[in-house]
């Protein structure tokens, strides 16, 4: 594992961080630390995972390409006629 840095100033999350180990949750700041750091990790793969599916199925589509001058058109023509 790194060394620990000792000057780590969690500022404002100082107290949140001593309220879950005071509750018991966790044994020491670090291990609050280092599960959210966890959590961040586990919500970016995630989000990276969504992000990879889209791109598959925009890549999978068999509908022919469209400019994204043509699109932007497409969508004010869509807006216009729920306007009306």
């Amino acid at each position: 594992m790194a060394d620990r840095d000792p000057e780590i100033n969690l500022g404002e999350y100082t107290e949140r961080a001593a309220r879950f180990v005071a509750g018991g949750a966790f044994e020491s700041i670090d291990h609050v630390v280092e599960a959210a750091l966890n959590a961040l990790e586990r919500q970016q793969e995630a989000f990276n995972a969504i992000v990879r599916e889209k791109i598959a199925e925009a890549l999978a589509d068999p509908r022919p390409s469209v400019s994204m001058e043509e699109a932007f058109r497409q969508l004010d023509e869509a807006k216009a006629r729920r306007r009306a």
